[in-house]
């Protein structure tokens, strides 16, 4: 389905904190989408979503670790009926994402290099179509330059 004239009201809270060698950085956000034309909420869309990342500076060994969460509120997604083809709205569950690295910049004053897992509890959920995250994945980066 797509919509006409959509209705949206929205707030966005953002901290950021430093502690000596740790900082903080947060994310709130509140959408409601209104369809006026069919007097329903836009689906897909997650009222409440939240961010976090955490950065640990290692000063004695030059590099950081991150610590990331994402958080994405409970939904309603527009999907077929596979028999009748028919448009059904499907409930989505809220879920939460971590995601771990450890990175090094400059060394060899040449070479920024990462690696972490993304998805660290390995969440998956095969009945939200706009879903894009396969499941824990390890990952390496290197940058060089």
């Amino acid at each position: 389905n797509q919509y006409g004239s959509v209705f949206s009201n929205s707030i966005d809270i953002n901290l950021k904190y430093k502690f000596s060698s740790i900082n903080l950085d947060m994310s709130y956000s509140y959408t409601d989408m209104f369809d006026l034309e069919s007097n329903k909420s836009v689906n897909g869309i997650s009222s409440h979503s939240f961010n976090s990342h955490i950065s640990k500076r290692m000063e004695k060994f030059n590099f950081n670790i991150n610590l990331f969460y994402r958080y994405i509120g409970d939904k309603i997604v527009e999907s077929r009926d596979p028999i009748t083809f028919e448009f059904i709205d499907s409930p989505i569950s809220d879920y939460g994402i971590w995601k771990l690295s450890i990175s090094k910049n400059n060394l060899f004053k040449i070479i920024n290099f990462s690696f972490g897992i993304d998805n660290l509890f390995d969440y998956i959920n095969k009945n939200d179509p706009s879903s894009i995250n396969p499941g824990r994945t390890y990952y390496m980066n290197i940058e060089i330059g």
